[in-house]
């Protein structure tokens, strides 16, 4: 596997992507980049999560530091399998599969596109501080190892 040009996403980055700025600092100071905010705001959202599905870790493997599926991605577009799975809404599932999906996934590739720039912009001649460590480029599709 090509691991120097390729990468997954982790949960905590495909929920709290990057955010490009000149200067990585919003309008208090701080940084809308930092990995451990970013980290703890994805943390939070998780253990949420888990809450309301206790039974989720049973059938599939998730955590912050673990590789996340595209259907993130998705979600954020309220076009994702998953939405009716966990909500337990067939009506949902039903409208889903009537749904043409070209937008989503064209903002698919827009979003993955503006990781692997991120990466290139955090990785190459700019001083970021503690906004982004990655080495790696995010072209790849994302691969979940289930259990």
């Amino acid at each position: 596997q090509d691991t120097k040009n390729f990468r997954t996403l982790k949960h905590w980055e495909m929920v709290n992507p990057p955010v490009p700025r000149k200067t990585d600092k919003n309008t208090d100071g701080k940084s809308d980049n930092d990995v451990e905010a970013r980290r703890a705001t994805a943390k939070y959202g998780l253990d949420t999560f888990l809450k309301l599905a206790p039974n989720f870790l049973a059938f599939h493997a998730i955590g912050i530091d673990l590789p996340e599926e595209c259907v993130v991605i998705f979600q954020q577009e309220c076009v994702a399998v998953s939405l009716g799975v966990c909500l337990n809404c067939p009506s949902y599932n039903r409208w889903l599969l009537q749904q043409d999906l070209g937008f989503a996934l064209r903002r698919h590739r827009r979003v993955l596109g503006h990781y692997q720039a991120m990466d290139d912009y955090y990785n190459h001649d700019h001083d970021h501080g503690d906004a982004h460590n990655h080495k790696r480029n995010t072209n790849a599709h994302h691969h979940h190892k289930r259990n």
